[in-house]
């Protein structure tokens, strides 16, 4: 972690299973952030501090459903995000997450937006300082704010 601190370092987090999908399907599909958490319990845990009805908590435990949490399937979340907070726990894709939280700028990226991201990422490195592209998202978390793009 010290390393990503020194300097102008970005994290691009490709999770193509399930985490990385999901936020950006949620995103997409109108939530109104997504709180990625390191696992169910403190998902369970964040949900306390937001108002009943207003947040949806999802998460999985090596690849199976957790109990009171709904599988954060994006098919299964299209359609009940819209407005409201997904709290996300996931094996793996939340732990990248929280590692590379130490980064300048960290970009979510999945096979839903992953062009998107190579191509911002390969223009950064033509011209610096250009920061128009495709529309930018900022993702809320336990960490940091998390840049995200949606296509």
């Amino acid at each position: 972690m010290e390393k990503l601190q020194e300097g102008e370092k970005v994290a691009v987090i490709l999770d193509v299973l399930l985490a990385t999908t999901t936020i950006i399907s949620a995103l997409h599909d109108g939530a109104r952030q997504v709180i990625p958490v390191m696992d169910p319990v403190d998902a369970l845990g964040k949900s306390q501090e937001l108002v009943h009805g207003d947040f949806i908590v999802a998460g999985e435990l090596k690849a199976k459903p957790v109990d009171d949490l709904m599988y954060p399937s994006p098919t299964l979340l299209s359609k009940l995000v819209r407005g409201k907070t997904l709290i996300l726990s996931t094996t793996n894709g939340t732990v990248a997450l929280k590692n590379s939280a130490a980064a300048k700028k960290v970009y979510i990226a999945s096979l839903l937006n992953n062009p998107s991201v190579a191509e911002k990422k390969k223009n950064i490195i033509k011209q610096k300082r250009s920061s128009s592209f495709v529309r930018e998202i900022q993702v809320n978390s336990v960490w940091k704010t998390f840049t995200v793009q949606v296509i």
